[in-house]
């Protein structure tokens, strides 16, 4: 039996720049008038808070609305044509991943070009366009609380720490990627340096049609574009000491 993946989304963005609301707005009637979408609801962030604590209520929004997926996206993005149909059929084929619809690693072109549809990441959760299973939202949302600095923004970075250290599994990356980042010099929080931060390969700009994307091709032999988070040297971003005490990682202190 084909699995039939239900698909909830919610769109946080940031209401004090005029453009983000209307990107916002835009993606959710988009995403409205989709059938292969089961629900979407937008997010106003606030600049009092951090992003985690926007994106952690964006994320248990997916909990309580009967999906089997939810995908959280940012206000920076345009979807290809037929988004809700491509992401539909590639949920399809890897209903048990963490997914990510946007990437940028160098390899991804690549990996296309071998004839793969997918390539793994350790740290791919992308905030701009993240999708997980609903079942696993709550204990990536603990984790993510639990282990980061509490003063740490990124949402991701928390996100890929569960995947790689809890979940035990990378976060799969289509390819062709169906999301393009459209605010590649601009950070609502002034969070990233100003970068050039587009798709390594989005869709939209070759001639496949997305919705007929053959997303289980090469699931065999998925390639790997990174190698795994460099934990141990990030002391300003997780709470070292509670993960060595929890067993997540080994000792930071010489013998």
């Amino acid at each position: 039996m084909t699995f039939d993946p239900k698909i909830s989304v919610t769109i946080m963005y940031a209401p004090w720049e005029a453009w983000r609301s209307e990107v916002a707005e835009r993606l959710y009637q988009q995403l409205s008038e989709s059938v292969y979408i089961e629900s979407v609801s937008k997010h106003a962030n606030s600049k009092d808070r951090l992003i985690w604590e926007d994106a952690r209520e964006c994320w248990l929004a997916g909990v309580e609305s009967g999906a089997t997926h939810h995908l959280v996206l940012q206000d920076d993005v345009e979807l290809c044509e037929n988004f809700g149909e491509a992401a539909y059929r590639a949920l399809q084929a890897v209903p048990n991943r963490p997914v990510s619809f946007y990437g940028t690693h160098k390899r991804i072109r690549e990996a296309f070009e071998n004839g793969h549809r997918w390539i793994r990441y350790n740290g791919g959760f992308w905030g701009q366009a993240s999708c997980l299973p609903t079942m696993w939202i709550e204990e990536a949302v603990q984790f993510g609380d639990t282990y980061a600095k509490p003063e740490f923004q990124a949402d991701d970075c928390r996100l890929s720490l569960w995947a790689e250290l809890s979940l035990h599994c990378n976060t799969w990356v289509t390819t062709p990627q169906l999301v393009e980042h459209l605010g590649n010099e601009d950070s609502a929080r002034g969070s990233m340096p100003p970068s050039d931060w587009t798709a390594a390969l989005f869709v939209g700009d070759t001639e496949y049609d997305p919705t007929a994307i053959d997303w289980k091709r090469g699931l065999r032999d998925v390639p790997m574009a990174s190698r795994p988070l460099q934990i141990q040297r990030r002391p300003e971003k997780f709470r070292l000491d509670k993960l060595e005490a929890d067993g997540y990682i080994e000792s930071t202190t010489k013998p």
